[in-house]
């Protein structure tokens, strides 16, 4: 989330609740000013992975848990795109542009 969406999350967040940011796929400046807060006094905002070069970190424990739950049928998983590992730089502006509602997969065959 960001941009609007954010600034909305972080007026709606409880007081000393926290507002976990995977990401800003929408691309957009999250616009807001200290008295968005009033009201939600001790509010945290985390950032749930960043990828630093220089910090090394394991996600093994939490991509377990999601293909556990896509494997129960738990978790859906939509795919966007499928195509050959060869078409790498296509499918990288696609995504980059938002042209593709869901994963890409690409084949190594």
């Amino acid at each position: 989330m960001g941009g609007a969406s954010l600034t909305k999350a972080l007026g709606l967040v409880a007081p000393h609740g926290t507002v976990v940011v995977f990401g800003n796929s929408s691309g957009e400046d999250t616009p807001f000013n200290l008295f968005h807060l009033f009201g939600h006094e001790g509010v945290r905002l985390q950032t749930f992975f960043s990828y630093d070069p220089g910090v090394t970190t394991t996600l093994s424990d939490d991509l377990t848990t999601l293909v556990k739950l896509v494997a129960a049928g738990k978790l859906t998983v939509p795919i966007g795109l499928e195509t050959s590992w060869r078409e790498l730089a296509p499918a990288l502006a696609a995504l980059k542009n938002r042209q593709i509602q869901g994963k890409a997969v690409l084949n190594v065959l």
